[in-house]
């Protein structure tokens, strides 16, 4: 699909502007030449290089419209590695600005779809969560029901009332509470809203039934042949409901007014949270948007919160986080595995903020990964932790080992 003339052009300014930002982030280090001749020659010392590759997994993005085809809700689905069955369910708020929150106007996923449907929404939600899609569906509230039929019915605790407008008033189609419902029930709450209210009066209810559906999977509900395509979204939600699912929502950051002059219902998405999820479960579809080192961060059972905080760091500086483990090693402090010794002096400046951090040469590097940052307890109990900002109250953490 061809974009409108006034889409592509903020497309190619919000690109731009990242080029720019990234290159002012790195230059003022003095390191853009040094990164670029340390990748040509790093890339020809790995050339017969022993690597281990990142989990391949696929990427979903199913979009749910309402009756009126405005888009309700957007949520990806991710594929357990291999033929495995199971997955992940990560329900992204249609609020999410889809510049970043560069140039000089907000547009929201919802706005995207309005103008470029489909494919438009799929680009913008690769850019604001730096993944790679395989597969990205627009589904009816029928098609959505017939998707979501085979888990019904579904136990959830709604945190709020679920309203929505029935000719042109607010009406209320489910209490708060506990509440089982069937699969077209589940469409209602997934696609509710009241006209003129911000999309994040919704969102928790929205989070609770996806995490409700992963719940309601329990150990498989449809059937899978190993081996069999995933082509299409709803090809992702059989192979997941054939196994164990996990769901997580994202936060968002609300965007100062300075930014949002027109005080459009728009908000940021948690960027560091978001890359930290991703690079969990689908590190072989993280993109790698920074012009710095590309990072897989470790750190023992525990710790989300610190890791998180490493990632802001990481991104701040125009880093890459491919990968996350959550089941790293306990060290005493950190430790920085290498792909090449080229990449000691800008490993050094990059992890200045980390305090006490040993480099030396990964034995077995990682496909894509220029190093393995191992998060030592020196840092995981000593970083100050900031407090969440967040407009949404809750959120299914149901990712953790």
């Amino acid at each position: 699909m061809t974009a409108l003339p006034g889409v592509r052009r903020k497309r190619t300014a919000l690109i731009l502007a990242m080029s720019v930002v990234a290159l002012v982030a790195v230059g003022a280090l003095g390191l853009v030449g040094a990164n670029a001749l340390r990748h040509y020659e790093g890339a020809k010392k790995l050339d017969n290089a022993e690597t281990i590759p990142l989990a391949v997994t696929s990427v979903g993005m199913l979009a749910i419209t309402d009756d009126t085809g405005r888009l309700a809700g957007v949520t990806l689905v991710v594929s357990l590695p291999g033929d495995l069955p199971g997955g992940y369910v990560l329900p992204v708020p249609t609020s999410v600005d889809s510049t970043l929150v560069t140039g000089d106007e907000r547009i929201a996923l919802t706005a995207v779809f309005a103008q470029e449907g489909i494919d438009g929404l799929a680009l913008a939600v690769e850019g604001a969560l730096s993944v790679t899609l395989n597969s990205s569906q627009a589904v009816t509230p029928a098609e959505a029901e017939a998707l979501l039929a085979p888990v019904a019915p579904v136990q959830a605790q709604l945190p709020l009332e679920v309203r929505d407008t029935v000719d042109g008033a607010a009406v209320v189609l489910f209490p708060a509470g506990a509440a089982e419902l069937t699969a077209a029930q589940v469409v209602q709450v997934l696609t509710a809203e009241v006209s003129g209210e911000h999309e994040s009066a919704r969102r928790d209810n929205i989070n609770a039934v996806w995490a409700g559906i992963a719940a309601a999977v329990g150990a498989g509900k449809t059937q899978w042949v190993v081996g069999t395509p995933a082509v299409t979204v709803a090809d992702l939600l059989t192979r997941a409901f054939a196994g164990t699912v996990s769901s997580q929502s994202f936060p968002t950051v609300p965007i100062a007014a300075e930014l949002n002059p027109a005080a459009l219902d728009v908000e940021q998405i948690d960027r560091a949270e978001a890359v930290m999820w991703l690079a969990a479960v689908a590190p072989g579809s993280m993109s790698a948007p920074g012009l710095g080192l590309t990072y897989r961060v470790e750190a023992p059972p525990g710790y989300v919160e610190q890791v998180k905080a490493a990632i802001a760091v990481l991104l701040s500086i125009g880093a890459n986080v491919k990968s996350v483990d959550f089941n790293g090693p306990v060290l005493p402090t950190s430790l920085a595995l290498l792909s090449t010794e080229d990449e000691s002096t800008v490993v050094t400046t990059d992890l200045a903020a980390f305090g006490t951090v040993a480099v030396s040469v990964n034995p077995l590097p990682i496909e894509g990964i220029d190093v393995v940052l191992r998060l030592g307890s020196d840092y995981l109990d000593g970083v100050p932790l900031a407090v969440p900002t967040t407009t949404s109250a809750s959120t299914s953490t149901t990712l953790l080992p």
